[in-house]
C-alpha cells in the first residue's frame, strides 16, 4: 500500500528534521513502513524505515498488560510475581499502565522487588491516591487513554499481555492491529497463565477459517503458559512476511 501525506515537517528515525512543504510517501508491509520524503519537484531526498527488520529483537523494556484486579484464582498473581521476577533478573525494564492495584500492581511490586526499573504510564483521571502506584522508577501522566497507549507502545520493544479483562483485551488487540499493518514489528506474546487465552486464541483461528484474518496473521504472536518460556520465545520471534494485507475491497 502507497500513501502520499502532505505535511509542513517531517523528522526522520534518526531525530533529523526535514523542512516544511514536504511530500511523504509512505510503503506499507509487514516489514514496516518506508518513509520516501521528496521535494516538491518529486525528488527524493531521504528514506527511513519505521520498524525495525527481522532481526532478533534486544528487549531492553516490555510493555505488560494485565488485569487492575487479581482475579479469584491466586495462580494469576503468581504468574506475574514470576514474570516480574525473571524481567528484573534478565535486566529487562517493565513498561505497564502504573496502577498499584491487581496484577498490575503485583508485576510493578515484583520488579522493584528484584531491584528492576519500572515505568509506570497512567492517565489524569485515574491518577488516584488508591489506583496510582507511587513506588515505580518513572512514572508518567498522560492528558488520555490513547495518550497513554501510544506512549506505552513507544517506550516498549515488545508486548505481553497477561490475564485481564476488556482494557487487556483492547490494548492487546490494537497492538495485534498496528502488526498486521506494519505499523510495527515488535514482538507480541500471550502468558496464557492456566490456559486463560485458549479461547481468544480458538476466536482468531475461527477468524482465520472464515476468512476474515490471513493464516499468515496467526504468527504475529506467540502463546505460551511458562514466563521463561514466553520471554525466550519473544527474543527469537519473527514478524511474518505478509506483504499485503487487503488486496481488494471483497477482503474487507
Amino acid at each position: 500500500m502507497t500513501m502520499l501525506i502532505h505535511v509542513t515537517m517531517a523528522t526522520t528515525a534518526d531525530g533529523h528534521v526535514v523542512s516544511s512543504r514536504r511530500r511523504i510517501e509512505v510503503r506499507t508491509c509487514c516489514m514496516g513502513a518506508d518513509v520516501i520524503i521528496r521535494r516538491a519537484t518529486s525528488q527524493r531526498v531521504a528514506r527511513t524505515n519505521l520498524c525495525w527488520t527481522n532481526n532478533m529483537p534486544e528487549l531492553h523494556r516490555l510493555c505488560v498488560f494485565c488485569g487492575s484486579s487479581a482475579g479469584f484464582d491466586p495462580v494469576h498473581r503468581r504468574a506475574a510475581d514470576e514474570l516480574g521476577a525473571l524481567m528484573a533478573r534478565d535486566g529487562i525494564e517493565l513498561v505497564y499502565g502504573g496502577g498499584s492495584v491487581g496484577l498490575m500492581g503485583a508485576i510493578a511490586d515484583a520488579v522493584l522487588a528484584a531491584n528492576g526499573r519500572v515505568i509506570g504510564v497512567i492517565p489524569q483521571f485515574l491518577a488516584t491516591k488508591e489506583l496510582l502506584h507511587t513506588g515505580v522508577t518513572d512514572l508518567r501522566v498522560t492528558h488520555d487513554m490513547h495518550e497513554r497507549k501510544a506512549l506505552m507502545a513507544e517506550l516498549s520493544d515488545g508486548f505481553i499481555a497477561m490475564p485481564g479483562g476488556l482494557g487487556t483485551f483492547e490494548e492487546l488487540f490494537e497492538v495485534l492491529t498496528w502488526s498486521q499493518l506494519g505499523l510495527h514489528c515488535k514482538p507480541i506474546g500471550l502468558l496464557s497463565v492456566a490456559g486463560y487465552f485458549d479461547p481468544l486464541v480458538a476466536m482468531i483461528d475461527r477468524a482465520i477459517d472464515d476468512g476474515f484474518c490471513k493464516e499468515q496473521h496467526r504468527g504475529l504472536f506467540v502463546v505460551d503458559d511458562e514466563s521463561a518460556r514466553l520471554l525466550e520465545r519473544l527474543r527469537t520471534h519473527e514478524a511474518p512476511q505478509v506483504r499485503k494485507w487487503i488486496r481488494s475491497t471483497s477482503e474487507t
